[in-house]
């Protein structure tokens, strides 16, 4: 599926998605989609559906056209609220269809971008992701919302061994369910600052069936010099060759007609072009190609693009969510690895802290869910996809005892005792009979 190319805020952009079930599958449980809104910019989302037996396209299909939805309401509120609150209105919706059809299992990952022009606002769920590439160099992507890349933050695992790690497929946040990995109500997470594209540049967003078979640098470069609809097939079909063990969804957005040569010599200042942090702690890029000098650190070695040499993207709406004081927990703030010389942090972040009161007073719904979620990736359909836990259902209530409408049973009742005692006394006096006239008998 691709469109023309069209401008946008005076900026050109094209898009186009391809998806394939894969080699295992027998469904395809991932969901896209995307839409001119009125005021002239893209929406695109890509969704990645769990819960089997058609539960999860179901999730997925609602998380792509409730936020379509929603951001296409009011194009005058601020994107990133739109994207927030077009989240959770996702995250509810399929809470509501899980209770209607008995299948409170489903769930999705999602990530969305909502381009205004050369600004690219951000917002995901789940370990869904978003690249954004230059000259066939990987600038930036998102961090998933996993069990393993929080062990990533935490120091635990080295990053090269993140996709072969046991609990590397251990979602931590998931639409579908109300609450966090930490049991606190869901927090979407938003870019807290857009993302700033060039010409030429390129924008891949994908489901993890495409980024558990490729590298990230792989990525990167398949798509350069390629129109959107070709890179975006080009993609499909290199995870599909290599397995295909899950379905495989790509949207590729495009600033200009086509992405630019892939430029070997090409190496991207690391944290130049990722979002600035919100915090007056961490200073931002400025307006322009000039990077701020890095405080008596060397300048960082050319390296190839890939995901180590990424800016982290850290969460700061925890504070913002909790109000009472509670016990830490793996959400509630990691701390961070070093950062390269000359990196920023990125953050996301709820766009304000009355929505996240919001979300926080209407906490959905209390469904308890498993401390982390499996993304599963087995050979087969018989596999659970994604497993939830079993939710502990409520003991059902014992059946009601009717009492008695009348005195009817309390009739009969006397009239049968009345009877056994009738025989009562009747067997005594056979009884005296008998005895008697055995001692006449032997007089």
């Amino acid at each position: 599926m691709s469109d023309e190319m069209r401008v946008s805020f005076g900026f050109p952009l094209r898009v186009a998605v391809r998806t394939d079930v894969g080699r295992v599958r027998t469904n395809n449980e991932d969901s896209h989609g995307f839409a001119w809104l009125p005021d002239g910019s893209l929406f695109v989302i890509v969704a990645d559906g769990m819960g089997g037996h058609e539960a999860g396209e179901v999730a997925s299909g609602l998380a792509v056209q409730v936020l379509e939805e929603v951001v296409a309401r009011d194009v005058a509120t601020d994107p990133r609220e739109r994207l927030y609150r077009g989240l959770l209105e996702a995250n509810e919706a399929i809470l509501q269809e899980g209770r209607a059809s008995g299948t409170r299992g489903m769930g999705t990952t999602t990530v969305a971008a909502l381009c205004r022009g050369a600004e690219v606002h951000v917002g995901l769920v789940g370990d869904s992701r978003l690249y954004h590439v230059r000259r066939g160099q990987l600038l930036w992507r998102t961090l998933d919302h996993t069990r393993v890349q929080m062990l990533i933050e935490q120091g635990q695992v080295p990053e090269v061994e993140a996709r072969h790690h046991p609990e590397s497929g251990m979602l931590t946040r998931a639409l579908g369910h109300s609450r966090m990995a930490d049991g606190r109500p869901l927090v979407p997470d938003v870019l807290a600052e857009p993302l700033v594209i060039d010409r030429d540049d390129a924008l891949v967003m994908c489901s993890d069936g495409l980024h558990d078979l490729l590298e990230d640098w792989e990525i990167a470069r398949l798509i350069a010099g390629r129109e959107p609809d070709d890179a975006a097939q080009a993609l499909v079909s290199l995870a599909v060759e290599r397995g295909g063990h899950d379905n495989v969804t790509v949207a590729v957005i495009v600033a200009g007609e086509r992405t630019a040569e892939l430029d070997e010599d090409y190496v991207p200042e690391v944290g130049a072009d990722a979002p600035p942090a919100p915090s007056a702690d961490v200073e931002g890029e400025g307006e322009g190609d000039e990077a701020p000098p890095p405080p008596e650190e060397p300048e960082p070695a050319p390296a190839p693009a890939a995901a180590d040499a990424l800016p982290p993207l850290q969460e700061a709406a925890a504070d913002a969510v909790d109000a009472e004081p509670s016990e830490a927990s793996e959400d509630d703030g990691p701390p961070a690895p070093p950062e390269p010389p000359g990196s920023e942090t990125a953050w996301m972040v709820a766009p304000s802290v009355a929505l996240a009161e919001e979300a926080r007073a209407d906490a959905l719904e209390p469904m308890p869910v498993a401390p982390l979620v499996s993304t599963g990736g087995g050979p087969a359909d018989e596999t659970v996809q994604r497993p939830r836990a079993s939710l502990v259902a409520a003991p059902a209530a014992p059946a009601p005892v009717p009492a008695e409408s009348s005195g009817r049973g309390w009739m009969v009742g006397g009239a049968l005792a009345a009877v056994i005692l009738v025989g009562v006394i009747v067997t005594c006096v056979i009884a005296a009979m008998l005895l008697a006239g055995t001692a006449i008998f032997a007089i």
